[in-house]
């Protein structure tokens, strides 16, 4: 449907698509299921996650919702951000570290693909994906010096 630029029939299809994988996610996380067991739908999830942030933004575009008050890159760029909260919430939650490192890789690639054309945008999108990564390892360094006091008491 997004080849054929049926914008709203994707959103719609992304949010059925996306609501089926946050219930497997979640009941994978209620198991206590292994990592090997949650790889593959955190990856999933997340690329998911990423392509209905941008599906959101398209079906704002194309409803000329973007250029209200301010400029499209100012809201891509506010998209880029809020967008960035997600995998942040998600390893707050969930300790899960491929379901932020996605949005890490994307972000990076939305600075690598941008950067000569919407230098904005690029820099935006460096500056969230290198917060993200800094989150997820502090989380991790956090999680794992409790782990290490918790051993030597």
């Amino acid at each position: 449907m997004f080849h054929y630029e049926q914008f709203l029939l994707t959103f719609v299809a992304m949010t059925g698509l996306l609501g089926s994988l946050l219930v497997i996610y979640r009941r994978l996380s209620a198991q206590k299921a292994s990592f090997l067991q949650k790889l593959p739908f955190s990856l999933y999830t997340g690329w998911v996650t990423v392509a209905f942030i941008v599906n959101v933004g398209i079906v704002f575009v194309t409803l000329v919702l973007m250029d209200l008050f301010f400029h499209g890159s100012f809201w891509t760029g506010l998209v880029v951000i809020l967008g960035a909260a997600v995998p942040i919430y998600v390893m707050k939650r969930q300790k899960d570290i491929i379901y932020l490192l996605v949005f890490v890789w994307a972000y990076f690639g939305i600075f690598a693909e941008r950067n000569e054309a919407h230098p904005f945008l690029a820099a935006v999108a460096f500056i969230a994906a290198l917060g993200i990564l800094a989150f997820g390892v502090w989380d991790i360094w956090k999680s794992n010096r409790k782990a290490v006091e918790i051993i030597w008491q």
